[in-house]
């Protein structure tokens, strides 16, 4: 998982650190990977809370994001079995959700989904989650500078 959100914070040119905040020069954010959405965010899902088509959220503001790990393998787990080394891991699937709700909910705090350009804020499909190729996940310039503006001079 830390693996693919390195790559994917790389693709766009910036560094990225775990369990370090104090080192985090354009804000920090805590990344949960669990079996349900827990705590404030699950509560503010209301009657959404088990929507399996939720793989990750956000609740903006807050400082944290959850990944759904049941969700994940609801979406893509049919996909696997047959021929499991032409996927992706679930780390890296993770990670994918996981950066994109850190980065578009998180660190840019909206709730809009850009369609274009087609980055790591575009919503996935289980096909493109689990595809061993990364580059659909990559950061686009716009959204690297997006966070580059975060970060002080």
């Amino acid at each position: 998982m830390q693996n693919e959100i390195a790559r994917i914070f790389g693709s766009g040119n910036l560094n990225v650190v775990f369990g370090q905040a104090g080192q985090a020069n354009a804000g920090s954010m805590n990344l949960l990977v669990t079996g349900q959405f827990t705590g404030n965010l699950g509560a503010a899902l209301g009657a959404n809370l088990n929507d399996s088509a939720r793989l990750g959220a956000t609740l903006i503001g807050s400082g944290e994001s959850q990944v759904n790990a049941t969700h994940i393998f609801m979406a893509t787990g049919g996909l696997m079995p047959a021929r499991p080394g032409t996927f992706a891991s679930y780390g890296t699937e993770y990670g994918r959700v996981g950066a994109h709700e850190v980065i578009t909910h998180g660190f840019l705090l909206t709730s809009l989904h850009p369609r274009v350009p087609q980055d790591i804020r575009v919503p996935t499909s289980a096909r493109d989650l689990v595809s061993k190729a990364g580059a659909r996940f990559n950061m686009s310039e716009a959204t690297a500078s997006a966070l580059r503006s975060l970060c002080p001079p």
